[in-house]
């Protein structure tokens, strides 16, 4: 296992943001040849990192996650072992993060970086408080061209009359 080297490709990044402040990572685990690694332990640690991808440590979590049969894994950033920081403490508003992703051969075993990418911190802006007062409405926009008329309805097909007696329907 010691020749196994992890290649974690950033396949998608930052796939969706959860309520409870989190965010999706997934990957493919190669070997060194180029070829996934199915049904093997990951050992991941995350750092999000403010400012540069060298900046200030803000969160710092472990998983251990379990490639499927084609290599590809997927973890949940801001819900592993935490080892440093507070993920619902970070002002993902105040400026640059960037998530810095880290691999291990086994569960104490060193740490080697993987890479460190931005993060679009747009995207992790929650709610900002409660609803205010409903402002004015906006101008009037201008009228729509008018549209194409459909095909003529048949005029001599009406019904002028509508007679029931008893269990029997007369349209006349």
């Amino acid at each position: 296992m010691k020749k196994l080297i992890y290649l974690i490709l950033f396949q998608l990044f930052v796939v969706g943001v959860f309520a409870q402040g989190s965010f999706n990572y997934q990957s493919v685990v190669r070997n060194a040849a180029g070829n996934p690694q199915p049904n093997i332990d990951v050992y991941l640690r995350f750092t999000v990192l403010e400012g540069n991808p060298n900046g200030t440590s803000l969160y710092v979590e472990t998983q251990t996650i379990r490639t499927d049969a084609f290599g590809w894994l997927s973890a949940t950033v801001g819900t592993g072992t935490v080892v440093s920081g507070n993920f619902s403490s970070i002002s993902w508003s105040g400026g640059a993060k960037y998530l810095r992703v880290e691999c291990a051969e086994s569960a104490n075993g060193a740490y080697s970086a993987i890479g460190t990418s931005q993060i679009n911190n747009s995207i992790f802006v929650g709610p900002q408080g409660p609803q205010g007062i409903q402002g004015p409405a906006g101008p009037q926009g201008i009228q729509g061209s008018t549209g194409s008329l459909g095909p003529q309805g048949a005029t001599d097909q009406f019904i002028q009359h509508i007679k029931l007696h008893k269990a029997q329907l007369e349209l006349v």
